[in-house]
């Protein structure tokens, strides 16, 4: 997955002070573990996790970002775009992201990277359900 960084609404999502709701889309392989869809090899667990971005400040201009933990700003994306992956065993997870670990937001406002996400163990324990 990459995103197209847009630096107006990376700077507008910098401005908040409280922790930013989001969502991701993983997937539960044979009842297994809860993968991301574009690095099937990272396990989520319940806690914060680290994305492979080296960044360590927010993104300041406009350009591609591939690098990070990809998430929607909207339930209603998410569960949209959910249906273009071929996968039947895709869920939609909400998850909490720092604005001091954001990486960059895309033009539509819609989509955003951070380096670090929080799964809290209730939204965990429910996406582990079949």
């Amino acid at each position: 997955m990459c995103l197209f960084a847009d630096s107006g609404r990376t700077a507008e999502l910098l401005k908040r002070s409280r922790p930013i709701r989001a969502w991701k889309v993983l997937y539960f392989p044979d009842g297994g573990n809860l993968r991301s869809l574009f690095r099937g090899d990272f396990v989520w667990k319940p806690g914060i996790n680290r994305s492979n971005s080296r960044a360590r400040k927010a993104h300041a201009g406009d350009g591609p970002i591939g690098r990070g933990i990809h998430v929607y700003l909207s339930r209603e994306v998410a569960t949209r775009e959910i249906r273009s992956y071929e996968r039947e065993d895709k869920r939609v997870v909400p998850v909490t992201c720092e604005v001091k670990h954001l990486i960059a937001s895309n033009f539509s406002g819609t989509q955003a990277v951070f380096t670090k996400v929080h799964l809290s163990k209730q939204a965990y324990s429910k996406a582990m359900k079949p």
